[in-house]
């Protein structure tokens, strides 16, 4: 077992937040904590999200889409999830 850190930017609308935790609850993962800031852009929130998991649950899917944003469930392995985090910077530099 691992601990995890996984962090996200997020749209600072009403319900992302329910969203999210929806996401690793359907899961049934205990969450360790939960926590949600601000970020000098006032449209987007950070939030940083700390659970014990191992590696063979872990794996990426698409969850939510609209033409604005994306949401991605990424749980891989932590060298998998960098790559996947460097790949979405450099395409998308202007977002992430």
């Amino acid at each position: 077992m691992k601990k995890r850190w996984i962090c996200l930017f997020v749209e600072n609308e009403t319900g992302v937040l329910a969203r999210i935790s929806g996401i690793f609850s359907g899961k049934s993962y205990n969450l360790d904590s939960l926590t949600v800031g601000i970020t000098e852009d006032k449209t987007i929130s950070r939030m940083t999200i700390s659970l014990t998991s191992d590696d063979k649950t872990f794996h990426a899917s698409v969850i939510d889409y609209s033409p604005a944003t994306v949401l991605i469930e990424s749980i891989q392995t932590e060298n998998r999830n960098n790559a996947l985090i460097f790949l979405l910077e450099k395409c998308y530099a202007n977002r992430i």
